[in-house]
C-alpha cells in the first residue's frame, strides 16, 4: 500500500515487462506514493511485490478514470502510462486534472497506423505504397496491385502482434485468414516492404536523442531479435534518419514528450519510415540509452508527467547491445550463470502463451541478456557469443 504523505503519481495500465516495472521501480525511488490503475492486474505479475496502491478499474472509461483519480484522498503530481494501448488515456486524465500531459489528439492520429500511412503519404515526407483491408480476399487483392515483397498489420496494434512479412503471394495464401482472424479490430494495412537495415530514432522535446540499430528475425514473423545502441552510422546516414524523424514528429505535432520512430535505410542512402510511436522504444531501448550515455528517459518521463525539472544523468560514451531469448530457438536449460561481461534477465511466464508454444510477436521472448563495452562492436560480440550457446 502506497503512503498517503507523498505525492501521488497515477500510473494507467503499463508494458508487462521492461519499463512497466522500470517506471514504478523509479517512481519509488523518487519518494512517489504510486497507484496503478488497470482493468487486468493478472497482466502485471511484478505489481505484487511493490509497494503501491492498486485500483481495479476500467482504464477505457475517461469519467471513471477521472473519479477515481480526484478520490485518491490526495493531489495527483502526475499522470502517465508505459503502455501504447493507454497512453492517450493516460495523456486525457492528466489534462483534466491540470497536470502536464502529451497531445492526445497526435496521439490517437500515431495509433490509427492507416492515417499515419495517409498523412505521411499525402505530404512525401516518406511515401509507401499501401491499402486498408478487411479480409483475407481483399488482402489477396491489395497484395497482386501493390507486389511482393509486403507486410500485412493491424491498423492499431503493437508489439508486432498480427504483422507478418510476405514474400510470395503463395505464402500469404496459406497464412493471411488465420493472421486477420486474430486482431479484434478488424482493420489491416497491407503496405509495400521497406528494403534495408532498421532503425529506430528516439526524441525527447523534439530533441533527437539518439539511433539505435535494431534486429528481426525471419519472415513471416516480425520479431525484434536485439538492438544496438548507439547504432554505428555514418554522419550523412545519421543525420538523413535524423532530419526524417524530426520532420516526422512535427507532422503529426509530436513536440513534447517521447517519441520512437521506426525507419529503414534504403542503398541510395535516403530513409524510409515505417511506424511513428508516441512513446517510449520498447524492448528495452530506454535502458540501453541509460547504460550507454547515461540519458535515463524514464526518468524524463516522470520529470515531464510531474512538472519537475529534468535531472541530467552522468555522461557516458559506452555501447550496450541486447539480444532476446526465443521460444524454439534457445533452450533455457542452458542458462547457467552469465559471463562476467553480459548480464541475463529471465521474464515470468505469461499466462497468455500456452507453455513452450509460439506466438510470432513480442510474447516469444523469454528473457534476454544485455552487454556494455566501450568499443563500437564489442557489445554486440557479446550477446551474440551468449546466445550462440543457448541455440537448439
Amino acid at each position: 500500500m502506497a503512503r498517503a504523505d507523498r505525492p501521488v503519481v497515477v500510473l494507467v495500465e503499463s508494458n508487462t515487462t521492461g519499463t512497466g516495472e522500470m517506471f514504478v521501480d523509479r517512481l519509488i525511488e523518487r519518494g512517489y506514493a504510486v497507484h496503478f490503475f488497470t482493468r487486468a492486474p493478472d497482466k502485471y505479475p511484478f505489481l505484487s511485490a511493490k509497494p503501491l496502491t492498486l485500483h481495479h478499474v476500467d482504464t477505457g472509461d475517461d469519467a471513471r478514470l477521472l473519479r477515481l483519480a480526484c478520490d485518491l484522498g490526495a493531489p495527483v503530481a502526475g499522470v502517465w502510462s508505459a503502455s501504447e494501448y493507454a497512453i492517450g488515456a493516460a495523456s486525457r486524465l492528466a489534462q483534466q486534472l491540470g497536470l502536464p500531459c502529451l497531445a492526445h489528439d497526435a496521439i490517437a492520429a500515431c495509433r490509427d497506423k492507416a492515417y499515419q500511412r495517409l498523412l505521411l503519404n499525402s505530404s512525401g515526407l516518406s511515401p509507401v505504397p499501401y491499402r486498408v483491408v478487411a479480409d483475407a480476399k481483399q488482402a489477396l487483392a491489395a497484395a497482386d496491385d501493390i507486389g511482393f515483397p509486403l507486410v500485412v498489420k493491424p491498423v492499431s496494434g503493437s508489439g508486432s502482434v498480427g504483422v507478418r512479412v510476405y514474400r510470395t503471394r503463395a505464402a500469404m495464401r496459406r497464412d493471411v485468414a488465420r493472421q486477420l482472424a486474430d486482431i479484434p479490430d478488424g482493420r489491416y494495412l497491407v503496405e509495400s516492404h521497406i528494403a534495408g537495415p532498421q532503425y529506430s530514432v528516439e526524441l525527447f522535446d523534439g530533441e533527437v536523442i539518439g539511433l539505435t540499430r535494431q534486429y528481426y528475425g525471419p519472415p513471416p514473423a516480425c520479431i525484434a531479435v536485439g538492438h544496438d545502441f548507439p547504432a554505428m552510422l555514418d554522419t550523412a546516414a545519421t543525420r538523413a534518419l535524423a532530419d526524417l524523424a524530426r520532420a516526422a514528429a512535427a507532422l503529426f505535432g509530436l513536440a513534447r514528450g517521447p517519441v520512437h520512430i521506426e525507419a529503414r535505410l534504403g542503398a541510395e542512402g535516403g530513409g524510409r519510415i515505417i511506424e511513428i510511436n508516441p512513446r517510449l522504444a520498447g524492448g528495452y531501448i530506454p535502458e540501453l540509452i541509460r547504460l550507454a550515455t547515461g540519458i535515463d528517459l524514464i526518468a524524463w518521463c516522470i520529470d515531464f508527467c510531474t512538472g519537475s525539472a529534468r535531472r541530467p544523468g552522468p555522461p557516458r560514451q559506452h555501447h550496450a547491445a541486447i539480444g532476446f531469448f526465443l521460444r524454439g530457438q534457445h533452450d533455457p536449460a542452458r542458462i547457467a550463470a552469465p559471463a562476467p561481461d553480459c548480464a541475463v534477465t529471465l521474464y515470468p511466464p505469461r499466462a497468455d502463451v500456452d507453455g513452450g508454444s509460439r506466438q510470432g510477436d513480442f510474447r516469444d521472448r523469454f528473457g534476454h541478456v544485455v552487454a556494455v563495452a566501450d568499443q563500437a562492436g564489442l557489445a554486440r560480440e557479446r550477446v551474440d557469443r551468449f546466445l550462440h550457446g543457448l541455440s537448439i
